[in-house]
């Protein structure tokens, strides 16, 4: 949201990259236990990956897997990553007219957000859209790289699924019949019992 502007991709490597830094730079001690919920998922794996020797345990919080796509894709449901990406670069487009503040000052709080952090994320978001479509344009290379590394290690693992079904607003979102709707929990337990 608020981080310096970066040169490069910001794929999962690149992420997993500057969370290393920032760790070591603040003197934090390891052994970590790494939390990633959504894209966090794979970036946690993919730090894991390049920094196994600093990871104690990992904890996956209803998590992005890396196959998502192509499972998605197959059955012909979409996981509403291109419809994202399509949002954020049109506010990326229009940022200059500062539409993009008036258009997120709109948005709905996300349920149990504080407010503050609710108002953070509007102030910020016109200046971090640049960042976001740089992270949204790297989700391939992400998933990839995180599905490069699947077997963790000895060490402890959990994994948060959420499974309640997805309300009327998230389908019409993602573009998906009830039945879709139900396919595509489906085969997202699948997935989260695999990174279990």
């Amino acid at each position: 949201m608020w981080s310096d502007p970066k040169d490069g991709p910001q794929n999962g490597k690149a992420i997993a990259e500057d969370l290393h830094a920032v760790l070591v730079a603040a003197g934090e001690k390891t052994p970590f236990v790494l939390v990633g919920h959504s894209l966090g998922g794979p970036y946690i794996m993919t730090y894991t990956k390049y920094f196994g020797p600093d990871v104690a345990g990992l904890v996956f919080v209803d998590a992005s897997h890396p196959d998502q796509n192509q499972r998605f894709n197959s059955l012909g449901l979409s996981s509403g990553q291109k419809a994202v990406e399509s949002r954020i670069k049109i506010g990326a487009a229009l940022n200059w007219t500062g539409g993009t503040r008036a258009v997120v000052a709109a948005y709905k709080k996300i349920p149990n957000q504080r407010d503050i952090d609710d108002q953070a994320v509007k102030a910020y978001a016109s200046t971090s859209l640049g960042a976001m479509l740089k992270e949204s344009e790297a989700v391939d290379q992400t998933l990839a790289e995180a599905g490069s590394f699947r077997h963790l290690g000895n060490r402890p693992v959990y994994v948060l699924t959420a499974m309640r079904p997805l309300p009327e607003e998230t389908l019409a979102q993602l573009k998906l019949t009830p039945e879709q709707g139900r396919q595509f929990q489906t085969i997202w337990k699948e997935m989260q019992d695999e990174e279990a």
